[in-house]
């Protein structure tokens, strides 16, 4: 897709200040309120950006970010189509914790949430019973990733904004600190939450009548939520018309001493980090996820581990990566977080 130059500007700023209201947008970017409205109209009907909220999941008493990646034979494909038929028909396995998953044919990953490890075991035994799950691991051994968020830094939420900027030639944007809010929220401001997640553009109007609140209350809850970092906003573009062709998907085993070292110097370190959508990472182990526009380029990202390797001493021994084709893939589980939210009420 041929982007002019004023809609590659629009789309830049819609990435780097997802927060920003269209007025604010059009100061920064000093563009006319009508010319970024039209544009953004227009990403949205073709389908060119998805506007999300991401709950604030530690915040919220979850504790486990879980990621799961590998690959089954063609044999057992039908395991997927129930799965995604499952997902398909709402029943609970919505409500499982998994907000994205990406499977290339016969292989994939999968990024999710759990309250905890009971949580975690009581989803895959209810997945089992309908997708035959554990025949799958019994075979295959994909692999399962428990990254502790007490412990995990998030440093890349699905931000695309550097990306963005890498691809039009714009100054790199600066990332937003994720805030910690602490206290608790309220029954009817975890409502307020989880309409607000699966419809980010709701009007006030619209979401007091649905909630049957006042509009002033459901105002203030709104700016509670997305001010004290309950949500996060984020715009995601559709990187398939951009030219992008493969999602890099990364598990790596690390030295502590070496991440300690990397967290202390990491302003003089020489990486590139604007492909990276996605990262991760505690003492022990990370994942990550990057986006390149062919297979030859995605290489760069081994590139990026051999220098870990050989010049900081970080991991500990050779990472599991997946190439996969955004061409022949498809998002089963796409940035759906709502669903998740249903377990706090």
């Amino acid at each position: 897709m041929k982007l002019t130059s004023l809609e590659r500007k629009v789309l830049w700023g819609l990435t780097c200040h997802p927060e920003m209201s269209l007025k604010a947008l059009s100061r920064e970017l000093e563009l006319n309120y009508w010319s970024i409205y039209k544009i953004r109209e227009k990403f949205r009907r073709e389908g060119l950006i998805k506007e999300v909220l991401i709950p604030n999941y530690r915040a919220l008493g979850f504790e486990l970010l879980v990621a799961g990646y590998g690959s089954i034979t063609r044999e057992k494909l039908q395991y997927i189509s129930s799965l995604e038929k499952a997902i398909k028909n709402n029943c609970e396995i919505c409500e499982s914790g998994m907000f994205f998953a990406f499977t290339e044919s016969y292989r994939g990953f999968t990024l999710g949430v759990m309250k905890n490890y009971t949580q975690l075991v009581k989803n895959l035994l209810y997945m089992d019973r309908i997708t035959g799950l554990r025949e799958i691991m019994r075979r295959e051994t994909p692999k399962l990733i428990l990254l502790p968020l007490e412990i995990t830094q998030l440093p890349i939420f699905f931000d695309y904004s550097n990306l963005i900027s890498r691809e039009f030639g714009f100054p790199t944007c600066s990332r937003r600190r994720i805030l910690n809010p602490s206290g608790t929220l309220s029954r009817n401001e975890i409502i307020i939450m989880k309409e607000l997640v699966q419809k980010p553009a709701i009007t006030l109007k619209s979401l007091s009548e649905k909630v049957n609140m006042s509009r002033e209350k459901v105002r203030k809850i709104r700016e509670k939520l997305l001010n004290k970092g309950w949500c996060i906003p984020r715009v995601i573009p559709d990187m398939r018309a951009l030219g992008y062709e493969v999602i890099v998907f990364a598990h790596w085993e690390s030295n502590p001493m070496g991440i300690i070292k990397i967290e202390r110097n990491i302003k003089n370190l020489d990486i590139d980090l604007s492909r990276v959508i996605f990262l991760a990472y505690n003492p022990l182990e990370g994942i990550v996820i990057a986006l390149f526009k062919s297979l030859g380029e995605s290489r760069e990202i081994i590139s990026l581990f051999s220098k870990f390797v050989e010049r900081e001493n970080v991991l500990i021994r050779e990472p599991d990566i997946l190439f996969l084709s955004l061409e022949e893939g498809k998002e089963i589980k796409s940035h759906e977080h709502h669903p998740i939210l249903s377990s706090l009420l």
